[in-house]
C-alpha cells in the first residue's frame, strides 16, 4: 500500500500531467527535477511515476524521458485516473458528454432489473435515499447530516446494488467519482430541485411495482432533465476524492 506522502505526490505529479497536455513534445521533468520541485526523495518520486505508468499515463521513452501518453490510452476506469481526469482536467465539453452519454445507456437499464430484483431491504434503501432528497430540497439544507447532494447520489448507488448484481455494483463503485461530480455539476443549473424529487420518485415507485418498462422510462426522464440542468452552466466539474462514497 502507497504511503500517504506518496498518494500526494502521485497526485501532484498527475496535476502536473494535466498541465502539460498541450505541450508538444509532451514530456515531464527528470526524476531529479521532480524532487527538488516538490521535495522529497527520488525514491519517492519513482514511486509516483510507476504508479502513474501502470494507470497507462505515462511511459518512459529511451533518450527522450517520460512522455504523456493519449487520453484513449490511459484506464479510465481507474477510479483515480476518472478523479484526476474530472479534477484537473479543462471544463471539458466532450468528457460531460461521454460521461452523460455513459449514464444514459446504462442507468435506465439498471433501473429495470432494480424492478426485477430489489429486495425489501433494497427499496428500503433506495426509499430512504429518496426522503433525504425531498427533505433537503430547498439550497443548503441538510438531514441527518447530509445535504442534497449526498442524498442523489445514495438514491442511485441504492438503484445499483438494488440489481443483486455484484457486477453492476462494483461498476457505479469504480465511476462513483465521475458520475458524483455529474450530479454536482446539474445542480447548480438547475432552477429548483423538487422537480428532480418527483422523477427520482417516479423511478422508486416503478421499482416498487416491479415495472421494469416504466422503470426504465423514469430513469431516462431522470437523466433528460440532469441534460438540461448541465446546459444551463458552464462551472467546471469538481470532483470528491475516491473513496468518498458513492
Amino acid at each position: 500500500m502507497k504511503s500517504k506522502n506518496c498518494q500526494r505526490i502521485t497526485e501532484l505529479i498527475a496535476q502536473l500531467v494535466f498541465s502539460r497536455m498541450a505541450d508538444e513534445p509532451r514530456l515531464i521533468p527528470r526524476e531529479v527535477d521532480l524532487s527538488h520541485q516538490f521535495e522529497v526523495s527520488r525514491s519517492t518520486i519513482r514511486s509516483a511515476l510507476q504508479t502513474l505508468k501502470a494507470k497507462g499515463i505515462i511511459e518512459r521513452v529511451s533518450g527522450s524521458g517520460t512522455r504523456i501518453r493519449p487520453m484513449a490510452c490511459w484506464n479510465i476506469l481507474d477510479p483515480e485516473v476518472i478523479g484526476w481526469v474530472s479534477k484537473y482536467g479543462t471544463a471539458d465539453d466532450l468528457l460531460e458528454q461521454q460521461l452523460l452519454d455513459f449514464r444514459m445507456a446504462i442507468e435506465p437499464l439498471v433501473a429495470s432489473i432494480a424492478a426485477q430484483h430489489a429486495s425489501i431491504q433494497d427499496l428500503s434503501a433506495i426509499e430512504h435515499a429518496l426522503t433525504g432528497m425531498a427533505n433537503t430540497a430547498e439550497r443548503d439544507a441538510v438531514w441527518l447530516g447530509k445535504d442534497h447532494l449526498a442524498y442523489d447520489i445514495l438514491f442511485h448507488q441504492s438503484i445499483y446494488r438494488a440489481t443483486n448484481n455484484v457486477v453492476w455494483s462494483q461498476l457505479v463503485a469504480i465511476l462513483a467519482p465521475s458520475i458524483s461530480a455529474l450530479i454536482e455539476k446539474s445542480h447548480l443549473g438547475a432552477p429548483e430541485l423538487q422537480l428532480s424529487v418527483s422523477c427520482h420518485r417516479a423511478v422508486l415507485e416503478a421499482i416498487r411495482l416491479r415495472q421494469p418498462d416504466k422503470a426504465f422510462a423514469a430513469a431516462m426522464r431522470v437523466l433528460e432533465l440532469t441534460k438540461s440542468d448541465l446546459q444551463r452552466t458552464d462551472a467546471p466539474i469538481k470532483v470528491a476524492p475516491s473513496g468518498s462514497g458513492y
